[in-house]
Order: C-alpha cells, then sequence, then structure tokens
C-alpha cells in the first residue's frame, strides 16, 4: 500500500477511481515501456510506465514497477528520482535484491557513498549468487571515495574467490590508473583484453592508462582496434582534437611584429596593433578568452548569443529576464532544437517529468545540477543532455558537449587551475561547483563519472 501510494504521487496520477476497464491499456503501456527500455530510451520508458500507473495505481504493486521505474531513472541520469522509486518498492518488497542493488547503485550516482555501501551491505546476507555482483559494487564506490587501497583489496579478495570476475578484473585495473599507477594499470588492462577482446571498456581504461602516459599513439591504437562504441568514437575524436597540430613561436623582443614591444603588449603572441582590451586586465581582446571580463569564455557567448564585449550581456536562461540584451525573454538555448520561444520554460512546465513544475523545481532537468548552477555556468538548466550538435550545451560535465564524459572533459582544465574571476584564465563554464573558483574541487567531481553518457 506504500509503494502504492508513492508511485502514484511521484506520477502525479490524476484523483480518479481506477477502472477494471483501464487494466488491458495500462498493460499494453507497460509493454511499451519495456520495449523502450530494451532499446536504452529510458525518458520513453518512464513516460510508459508512468502512464500505465496513471491509468491503473494497483499496477505498480502487482509488477513491481517502482522498481522497473528506479532502474530507468537511473540509466536516465535521474539517480534522486530513481531512489525514490526503489524506496517505495522495497517498502512492500524488503527482500527483493534486484530493487536492492539498484537502490545502492543510485545513491552511489547521487554521490551519496556512504549509503550506497550499507544498502549494499545489507542485502548480501541474503543475494544468494548475486553476492559477488554487490562485492564488486561495494569496492567500485570505496574507490569512488577515494580509497583506493581498501578498494583493491576488495577487487583482490573477489578474484582470489574467482579469478575470472571481469567486473573485479576491470575494477582493479582503474583502481590503478586512478591511482596513478598507469603502467600497472595498461598491464592488467592487457591481460583482460586478451582474453576477452570484445570487452570495449577494458579496451577504454588502456587507452586511458596509455595517454595518463604520455603516449597518445598507443592511446590511438588502441581505440580504433576493436569495435566501435558511442563511448570509445567520443574519446577518439576529443583525443584527436587534444594532439591537433598547433603553431608555435619563438621568443623575441617584438614576437609578433606589431607596434608595441614584448615589455608593453598585452598581446604577445598576437599582432594587434590597435591594443584594443575591452575589460582592461593583462590581455588584449585579440588574445583574451572572454574580452568583456563576465566570466563567460568569448567562444561560449558567441555560441549563445549573447555579446563577447559586453559584460551586461551574457547567455539567456528561462529566468524571466532578458539577459543577453536583445529585447527577447528566455528564448530556447542556440542548438537546443527547441521553439525560439521556448515550450520548456514555463512555471508550470515539468521538463523532466518528475511531477514538480518548474516553479517549484529547483533542478528541472533533473542531472543532479540546479538550476542555480546551471545558469552560473551557461548549461541549459531545462534539458539534461545536450543534443550532439555540439552547440546545445546542456550536461555541465560534459564541456564539448558531446554526450559523454571522460578523460577529455577534465584536460579541458589544463591551465585553468586555480583560477578566479579577477584572472585572465577563469571561466565560469569550467566552475562545476558555481563558486567563483575553478580549482581541484571541480575535477574531482568527475570522479565516478568516467567514463559515462547521457540520453
Amino acid at each position: 500500500m506504500v509503494a502504492a501510494f508513492v508511485a502514484v504521487v511521484i506520477t502525479a496520477a490524476p484523483a480518479v477511481r481506477a477502472q477494471t476497464t483501464d487494466v488491458p491499456r495500462a498493460r499494453a503501456c507497460v509493454d511499451s515501456a519495456r520495449a523502450a527500455a530494451a532499446e536504452d530510451r529510458h525518458r520513453d520508458a518512464i513516460r510508459w510506465y508512468r502512464r500505465a500507473i496513471a491509468l491503473y495505481p494497483p499496477l505498480e504493486a502487482d509488477l513491481g514497477l517502482g522498481k522497473e521505474l528506479g532502474h530507468q531513472y537511473t540509466w536516465a541520469d535521474a539517480p534522486d528520482t530513481a531512489i525514490t522509486c526503489y524506496r517505495a518498492h522495497l517498502a512492500s518488497h524488503p527482500d527483493d535484491v534486484d530493487a536492492e542493488i539498484g537502490l545502492a547503485r543510485a545513491l552511489a550516482w547521487s554521490g551519496r557513498h556512504d549509503e550506497a555501501i550499507a544498502t549494499y551491505e545489507a542485502a548480501l546476507p541474503h543475494a544468494g549468487e548475486r553476492q559477488d555482483e554487490i562485492r564488486v559494487g561495494i569496492a567500485r564506490v570505496t574507490s569512488w571515495k577515494d580509497d583506493h587501497a581498501a578498494a583493491r583489496a576488495q577487487y583482490e579478495a573477489i578474484l582470489r574467490d574467482d579469478s575470472t570476475n571481469l567486473d573485479a578484473r576491470i575494477g582493479r585495473a582503474q583502481v590503478a590508473n586512478w591511482s596513478g599507477r598507469h603502467r600497472e594499470a595498461a598491464a592488467l588492462y592487457r591481460d583482460v583484453l586478451a582474453e576477452h577482446p570484445e570487452s570495449a571498456e577494458a579496451r577504454e581504461g588502456l587507452a586511458a592508462a596509455q595517454f595518463w602516459m604520455g603516449r597518445t599513439d598507443l592511446a590511438r591504437e588502441t581505440l580504433h582496434a576493436g569495435e566501435r562504441t558511442p563511448s570509445i568514437d567520443a574519446f577518439s575524436d576529443d583525443l584527436e582534437r587534444s594532439i591537433a597540430p598547433r603553431a608555435s613561436y619563438t621568443y623575441e623582443q617584438n614576437t609578433d611584429s606589431d607596434d608595441p614591444g614584448d615589455a608593453c603588449d598585452n598581446c604577445r603572441f598576437l599582432t594587434n596593433p590597435t591594443q584594443a582590451n575591452s575589460d582592461g586586465d593583462s590581455a588584449g581582446d585579440a588574445c583574451d578568452p572572454d574580452d568583456d571580463g563576465d566570466g563567460y569564455n568569448d567562444v561560449d557567448e558567441a555560441g549563445k548569443g549573447s555579446s563577447a564585449q559586453n559584460a551586461s550581456s551574457t547567455p539567456e536562461h528561462c529566468d524571466g529576464i532578458d539577459n543577453d540584451g536583445d529585447a527577447l525573454t528566455d528564448e530556447a538555448p542556440s542548438g537546443s532544437g527547441r521553439a525560439a520561444e521556448d515550450p520548456l520554460c514555463g512555471d508550470s512546465v515539468d521538463p523532466d517529468g518528475d511531477t514538480i513544475p518548474n516553479s517549484s523545481d529547483a533542478d528541472d532537468d533533473n542531472d543532479g545540477f540546479s538550476d542555480q548552477a546551471e545558469r552560473f555556468m551557461s548549461t541549459d538548466e531545462l534539458d539534461g543532455c545536450s543534443n550532439a550538435t555540439s552547440v546545445h550545451d546542456a550536461w555541465p560535465p560534459d564541456q564539448d558537449a558531446n554526450r559523454f564524459v571522460n578523460v577529455i572533459d577534465v584536460l579541458k582544465y589544463a591551465g585553468k587551475i586555480p583560477s578566479i574571476p579577477v584572472q585572465v584564465n577563469y571561466d565560469r563554464r569550467l566552475d562545476l561547483s558555481a563558486n567563483n573558483a575553478v580549482n581541484a574541487v571541480d575535477v574531482l567531481a568527475y570522479k565516478g563519472m568516467i567514463p559515462s553518457s547521457c540520453s
């Protein structure tokens, strides 16, 4: 009864008496939801599940739809909502190991690592043949807490019992990589690939180890050696961009050959005779990544419709204000594919389908970053995933807007740490904690995210 009540609250079903005539329609919706889930169309699956429960609420308890909803919310990168679904289901199915594992996974993805480990441990005594899966989950979350020594010991304990456990072998290699032992990690990944050449996760892990060892040539070969996956394609594309040829310069007294010499030149490596400097900092407009000093990168502003030379013109957001100064309010972000008069922007709209309208929802797209933080970073607070145009900037950790988070996104922080708004190298798009400082805390936010994707 508790589970059914919570599920009805989650879905915001109309307060009408369920009719038995709705049962066939509800079951048809469940079939559509499961078909969508099988094709990894998680948000479509969520809509069908919610429709089924709205048509006939008792079906939630009868078929255990709370657990299935939890799975879909997790894979749709909405773990906080998934937690509510799993707990509602477990209230009436307390010994459902699959739901307990799902709840622990969602807690981990929400950053609640201690709760996740406690949930895994509570399920362990009655987990049966899924005990090793739970032990791997505990080790994985332990590594996300940066306790790599403990995680390694846990993985090795699993492997002493079953030396063929693939997840534990990959986890042990990943811990070595995260601990800075890249050569050891590379050797462990190679051992896995010798027996499991089809493992895309091991191949991507080996490429990451090779990249961190400074062997981009080997990383490229590894990524191209097997079947392509979306994550590997994204890693490969980002890797190619990171090693693209760049111009180099030799220091001279007047390096760029414009009139000001190096001692007085505000862009020593670019010819800028006028020395234009919109924000009056140490870098001229020709070489300043943020000409107007508003904290938004010039390229970012150009792609999002605001002026790079006017500090009062910033990227537009759904906040009832004309942010970019074009006399229009709350336009949809560039590249989002939505109409200029943004259909997702409105007090009563519910973009993430969590039944909480924008007016009351602190995270309208349920991507784990508050609307306030996303407005600060200039990402789309109404959509948790880019449409992969590289223009639509929606998921904060996805720095290149390609729907994947990997080591290349972390490389964007090179030369930016530490920095604060008064410094030329500060870029608020990298400031994931939205605290006017780009530092190691922002990089550490990627722990547990690499590799991951959104949809």
